[in-house]
């Protein structure tokens, strides 16, 4: 990943940015629990279609081991196709591209009525991870809504102490969108970052 040196002053906006992340994961591994709201603090990041495209790539990828393995051959293909778009970038997605995410979006065509109308019946949570990253780049208009939704899928969890949001099972993934903001805007100078956390644990995916 090619990471250009900050100025200053964007550099600190952006260390403030990461230090309530990681103080967030800090608080959720003592037992706090908050809105899934508190990510969309990543959409200005995600407004860049290519950040928020390497973005869900990564969380997908992290992810893809847990899928079921119906759909891991669909998972597989979707992310190939996005590695070879993100390594060369066009303006346009290429119609490969497109098919893994008809074919994605294929496999859970199932809906059910609910008392707000029709909703998917998502069978595999990674694989509508795996979908939300091929949008990042396929709508880039979109890019910011779809990194947002990449993150939720993969941070948000349910416990019936706590419900449906971040919950203190969801730390280590919010170490994880963390310390790939971090090294996406820093590069090697990530590690300095990390020691601006006050002391926040990164857990395993910070290192």
């Amino acid at each position: 990943m090619r990471v250009r040196p900050m100025k200053k002053q964007v550099a600190e906006p952006v260390a403030a940015k990461l230090r309530k992340l990681a103080l967030l994961a800090r608080e959720l591994r003592g037992g706090e629990h908050f809105e899934i709201t508190r990510l969309t603090t990543l959409k200005s990041w995600c407004a860049d279609p290519i950040a928020a495209g390497r973005f869900a790539l990564h969380l997908a990828e992290r992810s893809q081991g847990r899928a079921t393995k119906k759909y891991k051959p669909l998972i597989a293909a979707a992310l190939r196709q996005l590695q070879k778009h993100l390594a060369n970038p066009g303006d346009q997605a290429p119609e490969p591209l497109w098919q893994a995410l008809r074919e994605l979006e294929d496999s859970h065509n199932e809906t059910r009525a609910s008392r707000w109308g029709r909703v998917r019946t998502i069978h595999c949570g990674e694989a509508l991870l795996a979908e939300h990253a091929l949008r990042c780049v396929a709508r880039p208009r979109e890019s910011a809504h779809w990194g947002y939704q990449a993150a939720r899928q993969y941070a948000e969890r349910y416990n019936p102490r706590y419900g449906t949001g971040l919950i203190p099972e969801s730390a280590s993934a919010v170490e994880d969108i963390f310390a790939f903001w971090a090294r996406y805007h820093f590069g090697r100078a990530a590690k300095k970052v990390l020691a601006l956390a006050n002391n926040a644990q990164p857990g395993n995916g910070c290192g």
